[in-house]
């Protein structure tokens, strides 16, 4: 268990670190969080081709990208999220979704690292 968490502390830690310049909304960094404990998060890179906007960072697994906003829902209590699968070699999005919540998008992202696992 102590190791999960220095792993987990790690992870967090590096991402920060590595991200300095980035300033995101608090809401997203704990929604970071979650997702690490959830999923593979050794799988996949957190991106920020959105350094202007406070509520939107991606996750990327080779020539797949995820990208998530909570910009439309950053007031609500039951906060949801616009996000798309995107072919980065294309520029395609493969699927966009609108307004939901947290246990799709933690879905959606395990079917992703799944359909690029190699």
């Amino acid at each position: 268990m102590l190791v999960k968490r220095r792993f987990k502390f790690q992870i967090l830690s590096y991402f920060l670190e590595k991200n300095t310049h980035m300033n995101k909304h608090k809401k997203l960094i704990k929604l970071i969080d979650r997702i690490e404990k959830k999923i593979q998060f050794n799988l996949i890179e957190i991106v920020d081709y959105w350094d202007s906007d406070l509520c939107a960072i991606g996750l990327k697994k080779e020539n797949c990208l995820i990208y998530i906003s909570m910009y439309n829902y950053i007031e609500e209590q039951d906060l949801r999220y616009d996000f798309d699968i995107e072919d980065t070699l294309t520029n395609q999005v493969i699927k966009k979704y609108r307004g939901e919540l947290e246990p799709k998008l933690i879905y959606e992202i395990d079917r992703f690292l799944l359909m690029t696992h190699t």
